[in-house]
């Protein structure tokens, strides 16, 4: 993977990013009409572009090495978080900014930054299949251990997996592994909306950046240690790992360019839902994203150069 193609990727997110950072400063996009634009994309486009990637035609193996990257992923999150709880210990959090806090520098920006910038590098059939292994440890990991952190424990609500990306995610990979089609009308439909995934949640990223203050972005010296723990350490670290252990070189390239993403916006969501940590939660994403533009071109570097 040449750094043209890096720098060239990264600049095209960078300009719809900036689409959504200049509509919410003029205040064309509000707070509401962005959550608008979040549940349009977890529920319509990405579900549409999961369904789409379940109709191509892969190589052998391909499914295989999905499951074996989620496996793989969802065991670093864990580990990560450990990692986070220590940290957070050290520091003295109060409850809500440590819930924040594992989710901001343990967890991927899977879903608005993830799928845009694996399809751009390694294409859309093939990016999508490794963007599921993301997406499926993701779920499994949020929904079970960092939602009872943000609720203070509590018994597990497993109707929290019922939502259209984890069903269009089964029915996925139910369809690489039967090479059942659609009918090429529908697969064509869902093809087109899904294709609205990249920019809609890239100018989404923008407004959270447009609603952060500068100042105290810059200011905050524990931003720092969360944005080097998520942007550079733990990516790092993982890249490592799999260069080590000797794993398949196009799934080890995929899930890092994925797991190399700035922090998770569900940190946001799951701080306004429960009410807890939610200045942290806003200033982490915002910083953590902001200075992607700089370690993303390097992680990704790196990774090409030790996964072709």
């Amino acid at each position: 993977m040449s750094m043209s193609i890096i720098l060239s990727t990264i600049l095209v997110i960078f300009l719809e990013v900036l689409v959504g950072y200049i509509f919410t400063r003029r205040g064309l996009i509000t707070e509401e009409k962005s959550r608008f634009l979040s549940t349009m994309v977890m529920e319509i486009f990405v579900p549409c572009m999961l369904i789409a990637t379940g109709g191509t035609q892969v190589a052998e193996g391909t499914v295989g090495k999905m499951m074996l990257g989620a496996a793989l992923l969802l065991f670093w999150y864990i580990l990560s978080t450990a990692v986070c709880l220590f940290v957070s210990r050290r520091k003295g959090l109060n409850e809500g900014d440590e819930a924040v806090f594992v989710v901001a520098a343990a967890l991927p920006n899977s879903a608005f930054l993830g799928i845009p910038l694996i399809t751009a590098l390694m294409g859309e059939d093939i990016g999508m299949v490794y963007a599921a292994s993301s997406l499926i440890a993701f779920n499994i990991f949020f929904f079970t251990y960092n939602i009872r952190k943000f609720q203070g424990g509590g018994a597990l609500d497993l109707r929290k997996f019922i939502t259209p990306v984890n069903l269009c995610m089964v029915i996925m990979v139910a369809m690489l592994l039967s090479g059942f089609r659609l009918p090429q009308p529908v697969h064509k439909f869902a093809s087109s909306v899904g294709a609205c995934t990249t920019p809609v949640a890239l100018i989404i990223v923008g407004n959270m950046l447009a609603r952060s203050s500068v100042k105290k972005l810059v200011r905050d010296p524990f931003l720092y240690v969360t944005t080097f723990l998520k942007n550079l350490f733990f990516p790092g670290a993982f890249m490592v790992f799999l260069y080590l252990l000797r794993f398949d070189p196009q799934m080890s390239l995929g899930i890092t360019i994925l797991i190399s993403c700035p922090a998770a916006s569900f940190a946001a969501v799951a701080a306004g839902q429960y009410k807890k940590g939610e200045l942290f939660a806003g200033r982490a994403i915002a910083h953590s994203t902001f200075f992607y533009l700089i370690t993303g071109p390097f992680i990704l570097a790196a990774a090409g150069r030790l996964f072709g």
